[in-house]
């Protein structure tokens, strides 16, 4: 995979939102996290895959940090909110995985993101609960083949703008993702298609780095 070659720290002050992808590694262990209440989570998981997603989209938390704001070790303090996200100071954040793919973004500002893979979802058994009439007559102009991919892009669209908006309550229909700053697109890794969204509170460049090694 590639990666943009953009100094990340020299751009974080200038309205950004950078998106780490990532793969969970399979051979590597699940140790321990400075972060007690997250291994407090983790604790709590006994499904194995998942476990492991939430462990290393951990890693990759921190890893961007570091990279993107130059924060790391103690001098990250993360909370949990009340509306059952994270935060941490100095930085907006978010984080999403999907089957083994990792996505962490990072800004300056208030921002979402949501990864799934293509070619799990009811797209058209779906379509009518979840958008809006604006988005279902749009919908209904795309062709069959297509429609697959254009219902994810809705569905992390609107995944994405709901972690922005740091609500506690997911209601999908409520979300028009045209009337929002989203950034949506689609990732090949291991033979499969992903397709990931970024929604932030205010126009701002995108950046997206794919060459992280988790171990």
């Amino acid at each position: 995979m590639g990666t943009s070659k953009t100094n990340t720290k020299e751009k974080f002050n200038k309205a950004i939102a950078d998106v780490y992808i990532a793969v969970t590694p399979q051979g590597s262990p699940i140790g321990e996290l400075d972060c007690n209440e997250r291994m407090i989570e983790l604790d709590s998981i006994s499904n194995t895959n998942l476990k492991r997603d939430k462990y290393f989209v951990w890693k990759l938390l921190c890893y961007a940090l570091e990279k993107s704001v130059g924060l790391r070790g103690k001098q990250l303090k993360f909370t949990k909110e009340d509306f059952g996200g994270w935060s941490v100071n100095g930085a907006e954040f978010s984080f999403s995985h999907c089957n083994g793919v990792l996505a962490v973004v990072v800004s300056s500002s208030p921002v979402g993101v949501d990864i799934e893979q293509v070619g799990q979802s009811r797209a058209d058994k779906l379509a009518k609960r979840i958008m809006t009439d604006r988005e279902i007559s749009a919908f209904e102009k795309v062709p069959l083949d297509q429609k697959e991919e254009a219902f994810i892009k809705i569905w992390t669209a609107k995944e994405a703008i709901f972690k922005s908006q740091k609500s506690d309550r997911f209601i999908p229909r409520d979300i028009d993702t045209p009337s929002h700053t989203i950034k949506t697109d689609i990732i090949m890794i291991n033979g499969k298609k992903y397709i990931w969204s970024v929604a932030t509170s205010t126009p701002c460049d995108v950046k997206i780095f794919t060459d992280v090694e988790l171990t």
